[in-house]
């Protein structure tokens, strides 16, 4: 089975701009039927942050804080 990860960090914490750009695009997916695995991973979140999620889908919290997953991305 093929797994996606999705850095859903500007969704967990932005508002608007490249957030809701996140939380719109993994909304779309979610309605869409698929034979995926879906993984968001959220920088400096908690387990109890997590979203509703539909079945194969699941939330991934990370230890790193979201400056040091910038940093990393940028690298």
């Amino acid at each position: 089975m093929p797994r996606i990860g999705i850095d859903y960090t500007p969704a967990h914490e932005q508002g608007g701009g490249i957030g809701r750009y996140v939380r719109e695009l993994t909304a779309a997916l979610m309605r869409q039927p698929s034979a995926h695995d879906f993984r968001l991973f959220a920088a400096g979140a908690r387990r109890s942050d997590a979203p509703m999620l539909p079945a194969r889908w699941s939330w991934h919290p990370t230890r790193i804080n979201a400056a040091w997953w910038a940093r990393i991305w940028q690298r």
